[in-house]
């Protein structure tokens, strides 16, 4: 039995440890109790204490932005049938600022009648502010190359064709 112990309680240290040490937010959320576990990368993230969170369980579904909250919810009705989620979202952190996540269901437990969705949110705010760098240079390149009075293409570094104009299509 002593034995035991030691073992379970190794086992719970390197859970502990994987967990706190993940660089994503791992979360347990029902519809019923809200959020009733988030990892403490959660603090870095969005700038909320996790002792918060719980203190407040609906805050993170209270805080995902309104053009989002549809796709979400969907999301987690999916998750209550029994299926899973792979979504992008974004939520207004501590500072009322947006970050953007990629939230993946990893398991669903029915708990006395409550689905508890177990999940892995990326914050993935970086990616699409880059995403949304290249897009507005390819609108500003497109803008320029269109009034060019010469036939005009730009291709890519892998060859492929980006840009061209009218003067380009006339050729065509």
């Amino acid at each position: 039995l002593v034995q035991a112990n030691v073992k379970l309680k190794e086992s719970e240290k390197r859970y502990s440890s994987l967990v706190e040490n993940s660089p994503d937010i791992l979360y347990r959320f029902s519809d019923k109790e809200g959020g009733f576990f988030v990892s403490k990368r959660v603090e870095d993230i969005l700038g909320y204490k996790a002792d918060h969170l719980m203190e407040n369980p609906f805050i993170w579904n209270d805080s995902i932005h309104p053009e989002d909250k549809r796709a979400v919810n969907n999301a987690i009705s999916e998750a209550n049938k029994g299926g899973s989620f792979d979504i992008e979202y974004r939520i207004k952190d501590a500072n009322n600022s947006p970050r953007w996540f990629r939230d993946r269901s990893i398991g669903n437990v029915n708990k006395a009648g409550d689905v508890v969705i177990e999940g892995l949110a990326s914050d993935i705010t970086e990616k699409k502010l880059a995403e949304q760098a290249v897009a507005d240079c390819r609108r500003q390149l497109n803008d320029i190359v269109e009034f060019l009075p010469d036939p005009t293409w730009v291709i890519d570094i892998e060859g492929r064709v980006i840009a061209w104009n009218l003067a380009m299509e006339r050729l065509t």
